[in-house]
This record gives structure tokens, C-alpha cells and sequence, in this order.
């Protein structure tokens, strides 16, 4: 198991030098550098001889989330930031409709809905860059967004939407003054009401990176670009979660500085 996950990350490593995994299995392929191009093709050969079929990779690379680190976060220091009503930590942001947000205990916290914007926001110490974040949320009642999800992204700071415009849109909010609907990171998914989702973000110098249940939904080079949030959204800085004309429910966020090797 170990040579395989080695080999899969290999395989990750060779298709993010060609700008993502997923562009190796597009249709634009056909651009990459051919010494990139060619290793990747000797190396899935070999993993066919080793009898890994393509679907297993791209499964084993889902389980590992992206990471290798995934295979063995055990040992990784993450703090937890339970949703707790306090000065230095959560507290409800004050968008203007908002409706009603209980802090019920066990770290859950349920957002009801607002015209159009409910949530809440962090006043403690968090990382503004080589972090990784994750939560499990849903959607209760509604059909737009139920986890809008700002952080901080270096000096920058940038919103990761799921399940917005009536509820299928998953993308970062914003990028290049183009929101989650309009810019590259959009992607259409399917959420269904009553379902925990865990939600995981990653940022680090060089990327943004996001997976829905270790499904890989983002991978945004940073580069020149410019993240920011919607106007709207302001109440959320520096880390929070709002919800859109629905209620929805979050749970079990915490937080853990990137190691050496991840960043």
C-alpha cells in the first residue's frame, strides 16, 4: 500500500507541474510539455502493470484528499474552534436581515435564515497563510448557499461558496473581481438538504485548494492573482461562515498550520 500511495503521488506531483490533474485528462492535453506529457504516460503504463486501473488512482488520490499528508495526518497539530459564542472566538455577524443564530453546544452552531444573509465570524488568532481548514456543514431548509466559508489568504482574504446560485455553484468568491459564478474555480454541483458535507480548505503560497468529502473541487494557482470577497460578505472577515436565504448548520471546524512539505 505504501509503493501505491507513492506512486499516486507521483502521479499528482507530475499533473500539478502540468498545471493540475485535471488538465491531464482534458481535452487541452495535447499542450502540455512533452517531457511532462511523456512521464506521466510512462508512469500510468507502469501502474497498469502494478494492475491499477485509472478510476483506482483517481480514487486513492480522492481518499488522500489532494495530499499526501492525508495518508497520515494522525500526527498533524490541528486545533479545534468549536462553535462557541465568546469574545475571542465566534460571534454572530451583524448582516443587515439577518435571522436567528444558536449556538446549541457540542461545537454546533445553527444558522437560520435571513434577507438574505445570516452567519457567524471568528475574533481569535488564525494563520493568514500555509493553513488548512475544515467543517462539516448542511443545508436544512433552502435552496441557495449554506456554506459560504471566508479566510484569510495571505493579505488578501477569499470566500469558497457551495451550493450558491439556487443552490449548485461551488467556487471561490472572489477571484480577479469575478465571483464564484463567473470565474474559472466555478463548478456545478448537486446538495441535497439534510446531508453533512465536510469541507476542507487549503491555502498555501503557491495555490487555494478545496475538496467537498475529499472530493477535489478547486485548485487555484495564486500567482499574480487578486482574491478578494463580495461587498456583502464584509461581516464574515476575517474567518466566517455565512448562509443565503436558507438554514443550514455547521460543525466540528478546526484549524492546523501546513508542514514543510505542503506548502
Amino acid at each position: 500500500m505504501r509503493r501505491l500511495v507513492e506512486l499516486a503521488g507521483r502521479y499528482r506531483r507530475l499533473a500539478y507541474s502540468a498545471r493540475g490533474f485535471r488538465t491531464i485528462h482534458s481535452p487541452n492535453a495535447g499542450r502540455l510539455r512533452p517531457r511532462t506529457l511523456t512521464s506521466t504516460v510512462k508512469l500510468q503504463v507502469l501502474l497498469r502493470q502494478r494492475g491499477v486501473t485509472e478510476k483506482m488512482l483517481i480514487v486513492i488520490l480522492g481518499c488522500l484528499g489532494g495530499s499526501l499528508v492525508r495518508a497520515d495526518d494522525s500526527n498533524v497539530a490541528w486545533r479545534t474552534l468549536d462553535f462557541v459564542e465568546a469574545k475571542d472566538g465566534w460571534q454572530v455577524s451583524q448582516f443587515g436581515g439577518r435571522g436567528p443564530v444558536e449556538f446549541v453546544g457540542d461545537g454546533l452552531v445553527k444558522i437560520g435564515r435571513g434577507d438574505p444573509l445570516s452567519g457567524v465570524h471568528y475574533k481569535g488568532e488564525i494563520p493568514r497563510d500555509d493553513f488548512e481548514l475544515e467543517l462539516e456543514a448542511r443545508r436544512v431548509e433552502g435552496i441557495d448557499f449554506f456554506c459560504g466559508l471566508t479566510f484569510p489568504v495571505g493579505d488578501q482574504r477569499c470566500s469558497l461558496i457551495v451550493g450558491g446560485w439556487a443552490g449548485t455553484v461551488v467556487g471561490l468568491s472572489n477571484v480577479d473581481d469575478e465571483d464564484a459564478a463567473h470565474n474559472e474555480t466555478q463548478r456545478i454541483e448537486t446538495f441535497e438538504n439534510g446531508q453533512w458535507y465536510r469541507i476542507r480548505i487549503r491555502v498555501s503560497k503557491d495555490r487555494i485548494a478545496a475538496w467537498i468529502d475529499d472530493r477535489l473541487m478547486v485548485d487555484q494557482p495564486r500567482g499574480e492573482h487578486r482574491f478578494d470577497v463580495r461587498p456583502e460578505v464584509l461581516p464574515s472577515l476575517p474567518l466566517g461562515l455565512a448562509v443565503f436565504a436558507s438554514r443550514g448548520e455547521a460543525r466540528s471546524l478546526r484549524i492546523r498550520s501546513l508542514q514543510d512539505g505542503e506548502r
